[in-house]
């Protein structure tokens, strides 16, 4: 569940912040953004907890996890392997790059206008 304006750490201005700060990033080559709505009615990756996958051009990829106390960074083969699956997974579940863009300018509107 998503946090409320009143329940972010900062507010709704820091939130807004971050936005935009989310969509200054995704203008670059290298980046990626997708935006995956809420509400989902059967269970898909995203709902195991995050995680990040990194590809590199001359290495094998590698996943990244993070929890409360530690963190782990998983090398075999089969484990990445399932990582990879899930993102493509989530990416055929996701908005489109320009559709996540959109509703991420409406979240900052929204924010923007609650802090007037």
């Amino acid at each position: 569940m998503p946090l409320t304006q009143q329940e972010s750490p900062g507010g709704a201005a820091v939130m807004a912040d971050q936005l935009r700060h989310i969509l200054d990033v995704a203008d670059q080559p290298n980046i990626t953004v997708h935006v995956l709505a809420g509400g989902a009615t059967s269970w898909h990756p995203a709902h195991a907890g995050p995680f990040m996958l990194f590809d590199f051009r001359k290495e094998p990829s590698i996943v990244h996890l993070e929890h409360l106390s530690s963190s782990a960074f998983l090398y075999a083969p089969g484990d990445v392997r399932v990582y990879s699956d899930a993102v493509a997974n989530l990416t055929r579940l996701a908005m489109a790059p320009d559709e996540s863009a959109g509703v991420i300018a409406d979240r900052v509107k929204e924010l923007e206008k609650g802090t007037r």
